[in-house]
């Protein structure tokens, strides 16, 4: 049961992370679903089974490339990066969260299912982190040009007030 929360849960942090990191593909939401689910049965039932990590990790990259390719509307240079950044730090949260509770003594079965639920509050912390920065910077940081001109008359009327 802790396995499909968690399954769950990590559909839920993508669906976020994508919202905030691409514009949507034009689908009916049938297809939108439909995708999504064959998504989770794919990453749950397949993809658990593996064990090679290299392997794992490849299919996993790839079936989310996929996803975000599904639903998603940007240059496959783009998807294909953020995929991996996304995947990458989920992966190492997990792997740091393994560890860490490995460090304070809890067993390989408690590790399983309290690292699975922290690794994706970290995720989802990150995610949140990613949307409020792009917010942010959007609505109340100056374009780069902008930011130089108000640097350069500040400077020059500080000059100007200096040689009077």
């Amino acid at each position: 049961m802790l396995a499909f929360i968690s399954s769950i849960f990590y559909l839920w942090i993508l669906h976020l992370y994508f919202r905030t990191s691409f514009s949507k593909r034009d689908l009916h939401p049938v297809a939108r679903i439909t995708v999504w689910i064959g998504f989770y049965f794919m990453h749950s039932f397949i993809l658990a089974n593996i064990q090679p990590f290299l392997l794992t990790f490849i299919l996993g990259c790839c079936l989310l490339i996929i996803l975000c390719e599904s639903i998603s509307m940007a240059s496959h240079q783009r998807i294909i990066f953020t995929c991996l950044i996304i995947y990458i730090f989920g992966m190492l949260a997990e792997i740091c969260v393994s560890v860490f509770l490995q460090l304070i003594g809890f067993s390989g079965e408690g590790i399983a299912s309290l690292g699975s639920v922290v690794s994706k509050l970290i995720l989802l912390a990150a995610v949140h982190a990613i949307t409020i920065f792009r917010q942010q910077q959007s609505q109340n940081e100056p374009s780069f040009f902008y930011w130089i001109l108000l640097v350069v008359i500040t400077l020059s009327s500080i000059l100007a007030i200096y040689k009077e």
